[in-house]
């Protein structure tokens, strides 16, 4: 414990880098995969020939993220112990519903209503929330505790990431998905995607060399 305690924030920074690079690396090997129209789950399908790579590597991201709660919990704890769970919480239901529940129980487009697609998806949204949250719960928590600089930079990145999320969204919607840009759905998803890694690169800076909470 006291290695992910000093360490842990070297973990999420490698966490971050797997998870995000994995749909390229493994998207790239799978001719028929169209990154700016499909959905990064689709990697991971049962009729993927890239499924194994793909959860395996979207399982280990998990992991390094979990490793490095340790080290978050013991920094925001300094101030205060709610702030810490609540940061833990964001991150550790991104790690392991978003990386290794969907990694563990892969969707299966062939066929709805199975419990292992009805996991997956469970495991997504609740993930997914947290991922999405977290650069708002950084910024009451810095807000309170922290310095207004850091406020100021977690503020920024949560209007960023709930505007990314509401374009990817719109996306979604399928009367709009024949119209230009958001027939791109693939693209908006990774540009969200892009804007929640943000705050936790952020985290990183805070958390990986140093002791104080500021």
């Amino acid at each position: 414990m006291q290695f992910l305690k000093k360490y842990g924030g070297y973990f999420l920074v490698l966490g971050v880098l797997l998870d995000f690079f994995t749909p390229y690396y493994v998207g790239f090997k799978d001719q028929g995969y169209n990154q700016l129209t499909e959905v990064i789950s689709l990697l991971g399908d049962v009729n993927s020939p890239v499924r194994e790579n793909f959860n395996r590597l979207t399982i280990i991201a998990g992991m390094l993220m979990l490793a490095s709660l340790p080290r978050i919990y013991a920094i925001f704890s300094r101030k205060t112990k709610k702030g810490a769970w609540l940061v833990v919480a964001m991150i550790g239901a991104y790690g392991l519903f978003d990386c290794i529940f969907s990694g563990l129980f892969s969707v299966d487009t062939s066929t709805a209503g199975t419990v292992a697609a009805a996991l997956h998806n469970g495991g997504s949204a609740v993930g997914y929330t947290g991922f999405l949250l977290l650069s708002g719960v950084l910024t009451i928590v810095y807000s309170k505790y922290g310095s207004q600089k850091n406020k100021n930079l977690f503020c920024f990145l949560f209007i960023l990431c709930m505007l990314a999320a509401g374009l990817y969204g719109l996306a979604r919607i399928p009367q709009l998905q024949q119209v230009k840009p958001f027939n791109y759905l693939g693209l908006w998803q990774r540009v969200s995607s892009f804007c929640n890694y943000l705050p936790m690169l952020a985290l990183c800076l805070q958390t990986k060399t140093n002791d104080k909470f500021d």
